[in-house]
C-alpha cells in the first residue's frame, strides 16, 4: 500500500524508482487490559522491525532517482538498519556513525558528508524525512476513520509531522478530521514534551534509549503541530 500513496508525496517517485518494502498496512491491536477504543499500530512488521522503513523507503528512492551513490547517516541503532536495507537495494554505499563507532556521531557524520560532497541523512533536519511518515496518517484513516488522539514516541519529530502532514491533505479533501496529537519522550530526553508538562522529576537514563534528540531542531514545527 506505501506506493499507492504517492501521489501525496511532494515529490512524487516514478515507478522504476520505488523501492520493495512492506506491503500491507501494519496491524493494528487493541490495548489488553481495563481499557476500552484504545488501539496500538505495530510497525515492528515493516522489514527492519521499525518504522522508520516509511521514511527510508521513500527517501532513499529519491536519492536513487536523483542519481546519488553515497551517503552518511548518524544512528542511535534503527534508523542506520533501515537505511542500510534500502540503500544497499538502491546500490548507494552507506556510511554509518554509531555510538560504537566514535564519541560524536552526528559531528562526524557532518564533517564526512562535507568533505565528501554527500547526503546526510539526518532525520532532523532534512526535508525527504517526513514524506513516508504520511503513509501512517493514510493507512489510519482507512483502519480508524474516527481516531480521536494519537500518542507517540518523539525524538527528532519527523514522525509525527508526516501524521501531522497526512492528515491535513485528507481533511482539505474532507470527510477526515485531525486527531489530537500527544508527544511521548521521556524524563531522560524531553525538549519538546516538557513545553506541555514539567511535573515530572528529572533522571540520568532511561530504558526508551531510541529517544535521543536533545537539540530538537523541528521542536517549532511539532510544538506548533501539536497546539493546532
Amino acid at each position: 500500500m506505501f506506493w499507492h500513496y504517492n501521489k501525496y508525496f511532494n515529490h512524487p517517485i516514478p515507478l522504476e524508482f520505488q523501492l520493495p518494502g512492506h506491503n500491507d498496512a501494519t496491524p493494528v491491536y487493541p490495548l489488553d487490559g481495563d481499557v476500552s477504543n484504545v488501539f496500538v499500530k505495530d510497525e515492528g512488521v515493516n522489514i527492519t522491525g521499525t518504522h522508520k522503513d516509511r521514511s527510508f523507503r521513500y527517501w532513499v528512492s529519491k536519492l536513487w532517482e536523483e542519481g546519488v551513490k553515497k551517503a552518511v547517516i548518524s544512528s542511535s541503532g534503527s534508523a542506520a538498519r533501515s537505511a542500510a536495507h534500502f540503500c544497499k537495494i538502491a546500490e548507494i554505499d552507506l556510511a554509518v556513525f554509531t555510538w560504537e563507532t566514535t564519541k560524536t556521531p552526528k559531528k562526524d557524520a557532518v564533517v564526512y558528508a562535507r568533505e565528501h560532497d554527500i547526503p546526510n541523512l539526518r532525520s532532523s533536519t532534512a526535508e525527504y524525512a517526513i514524506e513516508g511518515y504520511k503513509t501512517l496518517a493514510f493507512e489510519l484513516v482507512e483502519q480508524h476513520q474516527d481516531v480521536q488522539e494519537i500518542f507517540l514516541p518523539v525524538s527528532s519529530g519527523a514522525a509525527l509531522l508526516g501524521i501531522y502532514a497526512g492528515y491535513k491533505l485528507l481533511a482539505k479533501e474532507g470527510g477526515v478530521s485531525m486527531p489530537r496529537l500527544y508527544i511521548v519522550q521521556t524524563t531522560k530526553v524531553h525538549p519538546m514534551a516538557e513545553i506541555f508538562d514539567n511535573n515530572f522529576t528529572e533522571e540520568e537514563t532511561h530504558e526508551s534509549r531510541a529517544i535521543v534528540d536533545k537539540i530538537a531542531h523541528r521542536k517549532d514545527s511539532v510544538v506548533g503541530a501539536v497546539k493546532e
